[in-house]
């Protein structure tokens, strides 16, 4: 479409080391909750057996589709995106208390937890890999800022690259545009007075690239 694209990577992800190979099968859980890609595959990296008793649930496209490439067919996945979402429809459906293994990254929001502890169900969350800005990652930003073109657009995909980006940015005045996955992400950039100029009518980058074609 003739866009010029500068690809900054504003998070660098690493699996906890010295986790205990059998933390799934050490109870037996109804469920585990599976909230990224990332979560996925690093679950299945440290873990060297994940018992067939539990049920998978997944949240968001790209975490489905890295569960089926680990020849999971087993997965509950909710017609919507975002957390909220799957919260209240998995609460739907649950009649009796649910034991939960709810494996997450240092920085992960606590909204599906809170949630479904308040329902009654019981959640086992462990931190499973951390999510940090490196030093080279903090140089490499601070040099685009410095040269960007004056109409560029600034896409994100969760929380955490746009506080990351916010860490280097908010010490300028750059007019720059601003495009979000989706309410959650867009959450995030309001929290600071930022504008969200571009967000996605369905949490998916696909959707996000349509709105900002559109717009342009």
């Amino acid at each position: 479409m003739g866009f010029r694209i500068s690809d900054i990577p504003l998070i660098s992800l690493s699996l906890l080391p010295n986790l205990p190979k059998d933390l799934p099968r050490k109870i037996t859980y109804d469920w585990i909750f599976l909230t990224s890609a990332a979560a996925v595959n690093f679950f299945y990296e440290a873990f060297d057996e994940i018992p067939m008793t539990a049920k998978l649930a997944v949240i968001g496209e790209k975490t489905y589709e890295a569960l089926r490439k680990n020849d999971q067919q087993r997965a509950y996945y909710p017609d919507i995106f975002t957390s909220e979402y799957f919260v209240a429809e998995w609460l739907e459906q649950q009649i009796t208390a649910q034991y939960v293994l709810f494996p997450q990254s240092r920085l992960s929001r606590q909204l599906v937890q809170t949630e479904l502890r308040k329902a009654g169900h019981r959640i086992d969350a462990f931190t499973l890999y951390d999510n940090v800005f490196t030093e080279n990652a903090r140089e490499e930003l601070t040099a685009w800022l410095n040269t960007r073109p004056s109409d560029a657009t600034v896409i994100f995909c969760s929380p955490s690259a746009w506080h990351h980006f916010y860490d280097c940015y908010q010490t300028t005045n750059l007019p720059l545009k601003f495009a979000s996955i989706g309410p959650i992400t867009t959450k995030a950039i309001q929290s600071v007075d930022c504008e969200v100029t571009y967000e996605a009518r369905e949490c998916t980058m696909k959707a996000l690239i349509k709105e900002i074609i559109k717009g342009n």
